[in-house]
């Protein structure tokens, strides 16, 4: 074997050729969907935070 198809054998690659981009693709539609429901969040998280403060007594 030559020296070159030798040094070919180990030479790098992409395994993973396009991992990068659908991931960062997900991230942002993730973060879009968590943006989109967080006005909801925010509503649901007031209301159990009311009831926590009803139910200990706190006002």
């Amino acid at each position: 074997m030559s020296m070159y198809n030798r040094a070919a054998q180990f030479s790098p690659f992409a395994a993973l050729t396009g991992y990068e981009k659908a991931i960062e693709e997900a991230r942002k539609k993730q973060e879009k969907n968590a943006r989109r429901k967080e006005p909801g969040m925010t509503a649901l998280n007031d209301i159990f935070l009311h009831v926590h403060k009803l139910s200990t007594g706190e006002n």
